[in-house]
């Protein structure tokens, strides 16, 4: 097995913010809706085609950006699709690393 230099290393095993976080901070609220975001959850949502309550339970970390949602969130002009469903699997392997070590 190859070592893993060690400031790769500890990059690695930083617990990066679940993806859901980045939808709220830069998507929803009132400085987002200046730079084309939206001011509400549910204004939000209607965007996107979901519900308010799919979209509170994905910004909020009670489960993950499915690969319909990166394509919805693409399709407002949020990203690409594939960087969100990046995102996602970067904060799963950490997680899973983080059980795993436990």
């Amino acid at each position: 097995m190859t070592e893993i230099p060690a400031r790769q290393d500890a990059a690695m095993r930083r617990d990066p913010p679940h993806p859901g976080w980045a939808i709220a901070d830069g998507c929803i609220g009132p400085e987002a809706a200046r730079h084309g975001g939206e001011r509400t959850i549910a204004a939000a949502a209607a965007r996107l085609g979901v519900t308010p309550v799919q979209l509170s339970r994905v910004i909020h970390g009670h489960c993950a950006i499915s690969p319909a949602m990166a394509v919805r969130l693409e399709m407002a002009g949020w990203g690409s699709a594939e960087g969100w469903l990046w995102e996602q699997a970067r904060w799963d392997i950490a997680r899973e690393r983080k059980r795993m070590a436990a």
